[in-house]
């Protein structure tokens, strides 16, 4: 949609210069792209402030840990297409593109980013929609990235149209980082256009209170005015977002808003990202303190994505502390995983 529009996004070397930013503009992540709207950099003027620090680069994200994988959830085993996932029986989940409209360090699919270009062709969405056809288990789907918001509302009318062409009563899931990065994306004309094609829900990817300004609150409202279901999903992210008050702040303003607390995920064993996992035990603590403050609807699971493709782990009942001081995680049908405490 916008990707070739400089006016919309800032360079890398203009936005170290507008933060006063002690690193080299030319610092380049694991292989994963930079891009940061213009408009998210104004919004948040503040040096060292703890939105815009999760997309700046980071010479740390080329150190590479033993046990860090560059994918961390086993996506590659349960991959049917290039851009289908179907692990869990009653749901797939759609890479619609590798397209993000600002790019966070700490994404676990930094490193598979570039291997899809630009979004679904006519083509690639007949064939997942003919997949999803053939498989009457699935009850929902979620269309993933990247981010698909961030393509035109004409392409998300084909894909959404195929979708629910091939598959009636499932339940579609917009995973989007949207309505906090690039809020005037957020129409009425968009909306209009997904409105045709629930029942829908949006999960949007939000992991600060401050990132909840006027204009995300705005984009925000406007979706539950057009009567969506909005729940959110948050990264525990070291210096950013890893204390009780941070937590507790975010978690208050979304309800407030009208908007669902659904997950607190621990940080996934991404290659080039240990500088911003908080480590388990630590979670384990603040998520005891949240249970403590937090009403049952203010308080989201806390999970983590088991290595090895295991699927998600609720915490704290799903790990154990071994010996050396590690982790046991422990899925329902018994298997087990092993995650570092770091």
């Amino acid at each position: 949609m916008y990707m070739n529009d400089t006016n919309v996004f800032i360079s890398q070397k203009e936005l170290f210069s507008l933060y006063n930013h002690a690193g080299s503009p030319d610092t380049q992540g694991q292989g994963l792209p930079f891009r940061i709207p213009r408009s998210l950099a104004e919004r948040f003027p503040e040096k060292n402030n703890a939105v815009i620090r999760q997309f700046i680069p980071s010479p740390q994200e080329t150190v590479i840990l033993p046990y860090e994988s560059p994918d961390p959830l086993s996506e590659q085993t349960f991959r049917k297409m290039p851009w289908l996932v179907h692990q869990y029986n009653s749901r797939v989940l759609i890479r619609a593109t590798d397209q993000c409209a600002a790019y966070c360090r700490f994404c676990y699919r930094r490193a598979i980013q570039t291997q899809v270009s630009g979004f679904l062709s006519n083509t690639e969405i007949a064939n997942l929609c003919e997949y999803i056809q053939g498989h009457k288990s699935i009850r929902e789907i979620l269309i993933s990235g990247g981010d698909p918001l961030f393509g035109t509302d004409t392409w998300l009318y084909k894909l959404l149209s195929g979708i629910r062409t091939a598959s009636k009563q499932s339940i579609i899931r917009i995973c989007t980082r949207i309505p906090i990065v690039l809020p005037e994306r957020i129409t009425d004309s968009l909306l209009a256009t997904l409105k045709e094609f629930g029942p829908l829900v949006f999960v949007v990817h939000c992991n600060h209170a401050d990132e909840l300004d006027k204009q995300s609150r705005t984009a925000l409202d406007t979706i539950r005015q057009h009567g969506f279901y909005v729940v959110s999903q948050t990264v525990l992210l070291k210096s950013i977002n890893d204390s009780v008050s941070a937590l507790i702040n975010l978690f208050t303003e979304l309800y407030r808003l009208g908007i669902l607390p659904y997950y607190l995920f621990q940080g996934d064993l991404t290659q080039g990202t240990s500088h911003f996992r908080t480590p388990l035990s630590k979670g384990l603590s603040l998520y005891n303190e949240l249970r403590k403050n937090l009403s049952g609807i203010e308080l989201p699971r806390y999970a983590v994505d088991a290595p090895g493709g295991l699927g998600k782990i609720y915490l704290p009942e799903g790990c154990t502390q071994n010996g050396d001081g590690n982790w046991f995680l422990k899925t329902p049908d018994g298997k087990t995983a092993l995650y570092p405490e770091e």
